[in-house]
């Protein structure tokens, strides 16, 4: 505190014992009148922070620009600044946009919910249920592609389904795992191995006994035979 004569030096104790907060710059200033060691001060602050100091108080910015070298720097970098931000809104148009336009409050997953429309999801249609007597067409078509030229079909006994013809042996046998019937073609009994079947012992010798109709696969017959079930 050498610096002050003895008016000012009555002036800085009572300005120290008032005051609890100090501002050198406005007692260097304004109040002593030592305004080379406020430009002495300020010549080793950088040019931004020269501007953060001039924005302070009006005190600030009136010794910032009292000295002319400091309002100098001041003044250029202000224009620095302003050309840069010239510049970079005219090079980055999308960056301006951005800037121009109000920012929305995050969500959770809201870019990927943006870019993902929900209401463009459409389910793929169901088709209707089918009828048990389509079912039924569907699995004679099915054994029915798997037999050749000479192969026959006939409706199991138990379960209706289709069943393979065996003509030497005068038997059918159900295609259906869950079943698997082997039955006799007269009586449509189980299979009797060796034996005579009872339809030919009830029947009078005179009449003779009546066949199973068996159409050839892919006739016109079989087919209506097959609508008819």
């Amino acid at each position: 505190m050498s610096v002050f004569k003895n008016n000012g030096l009555e002036l800085c104790r009572s300005f120290f014992l008032e005051s609890k907060k100090i501002d050198f710059l406005l007692l260097l200033g304004e109040r002593t009148g030592h305004l080379p060691i406020v430009s002495k001060i300020l010549s080793y602050l950088s040019d931004s922070d020269l501007q953060n100091v001039a924005k302070v108080s009006k005190t600030w910015q009136k010794l910032c620009l009292s000295d002319r070298v400091i309002a100098h720097k001041i003044k250029q970098f202000v224009a620095k600044r302003k050309m840069l931000k010239e510049n970079s809104w005219v090079i980055n148009p999308m960056q301006r946009s951005n800037e121009s336009t109000p920012k929305k409050k995050r969500k959770p997953l809201g870019c990927w919910n943006e870019n993902y429309n929900f209401t463009k999801i459409k389910e793929t249609p169901r088709s209707p249920p089918i009828s048990p007597r389509q079912k039924k067409f569907n699995k004679y078509l099915k054994v029915s592609m798997k037999l050749g030229r000479s192969g026959k079909l006939t409706p199991c006994p138990r379960c209706s389904l289709p069943s393979n013809v065996n003509d030497d042996e005068n038997s059918g046998h159900c295609t259906q795992p869950f079943c698997s019937f082997h039955f006799c073609l007269q009586c449509q009994c189980a299979y009797h191995y060796g034996t005579t079947c009872k339809y030919f012992i009830t029947s009078s010798p005179s009449s003779s006994p009546s066949k199973t109709v068996r159409y050839k696969v892919g006739s016109r017959q079989s087919r209506k035979a097959l609508r008819r079930l």
